[in-house]
């Protein structure tokens, strides 16, 4: 049975996220921040299907950027990966469906991003407010900075 979720946003971006089906990883990045040990550790992306292998030969760590740039052209551009207040996202750059990332044991790398070892991190993808559920109901600035409220419509 259908029901309502209210939902709140840091800001248009964060809401765009959201509704389109990307992911967001749990951790916090600085700019010069070195992952360690990613080497040969992998991704695997139900939707779209894709895996991530990342490739750190020297073992010098790799930068957010590198970690970014794998996933884009690893993806052979089918996902879009980005860093925004220090948090990194995963999306479709043509959402047509939400980005599953599959936890389990194929995705070895998962650990690395503070990410659990079992289940799935999925997207949802909203369907516009003449839709059918999931959808958008409704999206209203709540009057404090940086602070939007997303109504929507789950299945």
């Amino acid at each position: 049975m259908p029901f309502l979720k209210l939902q709140r946003v840091k800001s248009e971006f964060d809401a765009n996220i959201l509704l389109q089906g990307g992911i967001r990883f749990a951790l916090s990045y600085k700019g010069n921040e070195r992952v360690f040990g990613l080497d040969g550790l992998t991704l695997v992306f139900t939707a779209p299907a894709t895996t991530i292998t990342f490739a750190d030969a020297t073992g010098a760590g790799l930068l957010i950027k590198d970690i970014t740039d794998q996933i884009d052209s690893d993806s052979s551009q089918a996902l879009r990966a980005f860093v925004r207040d220090n948090v990194l996202y995963v999306v479709q750059p043509v959402p047509s469906a939400a980005v599953v990332l599959n936890l389990a044991a194929p995705s070895t790398a998962a650990p690395k991003f503070g990410l659990k070892t079992t289940g799935t991190l999925a997207g949802t993808k909203y369907n516009p407010p003449d839709g059918v559920a999931p959808r958008l109901v409704s999206f209203a600035d709540t009057g404090v900075m940086d602070s939007f409220t997303l109504i929507t419509e789950e299945a």
